[in-house]
């Protein structure tokens, strides 16, 4: 009887925040619809990801949303932990409408509208009351033609982690899940989707962010 009675009070306790789950994920699927939810625990974090960065990537050093200007993998492995629940955002570039003047989008203009599609996540969360919202989009930002830190090199100035101050974007501007030493693949595949490696340039690609949400 007393097991009884303590699964009835459980059950009293976890069904207001299931119903609020219903209504942030209804809120944030009038923003994008291509949303899958995600235990925070399965988001994994791995060191090679922060190699992938500094040996083979054009945009390490040149943009403050990319290593060394971000947090570790140390760092982002503590933050993540202290979040239960997140939410995977897809955006399949095959599916994306072409511009005003009918041809297919640049890669500029594809990530641009994820990172604002991200930040409009993340602000829909944190005004639903998700107020530790916090959102991750996908490779380099592209918000600026040229980042500040890119033009500090030009300038034959070293940018610092502190010179990211001087932002455009700050407001909208967030690190890639892969800038911060999560491994995309597996934590796609964590949550039960499929994600596979592009081989040819007209392949269209396939994004992935992630907002966490409490």
């Amino acid at each position: 009887m007393m097991e009884e009675s303590g699964s009835r009070n459980n059950s009293r306790r976890t069904a207001p925040r299931d119903q609020e789950n219903v209504a942030i994920f209804g809120a944030l699927r009038t923003i994008h619809n291509d949303l899958t939810r995600i235990p925070a625990e399965k988001i994994a974090v791995r060191e090679w990801t922060r190699f992938r960065c500094r040996f083979g990537c054009a945009a390490y050093g040149t943009h403050f949303c990319c290593p060394p200007f971000v947090p570790s993998t140390a760092e982002t492995r503590a933050m993540t932990a202290e979040y239960r629940t997140a939410v995977l955002a897809r955006f399949d570039t095959a599916t994306f409408p072409p511009g005003p003047d009918g041809l297919p989008l640049s890669r500029g203009e594809i990530l641009r509208t994820v990172q604002r599609t991200i930040a409009d996540l993340e602000r829909t969360a944190f005004l639903a009351g998700y107020y530790r919202a916090f959102g991750m989009g996908a490779s380099p930002c592209a918000l600026c033609s040229t980042c500040v830190a890119q033009e500090m090199l030009d300038a034959g100035t070293t940018p610092t982690a502190f010179d990211a101050v001087r932002c455009r974007q700050k407001k909208m501007m967030r690190p890639s899940m892969e800038a911060l030493g999560i491994d995309v693949f597996e934590t796609v595949r964590n949550a039960g989707l499929s994600i596979e490696v592009l081989t040819g340039r007209e392949d269209p690609p396939i994004y992935f962010g992630l907002v966490l949400l409490e």
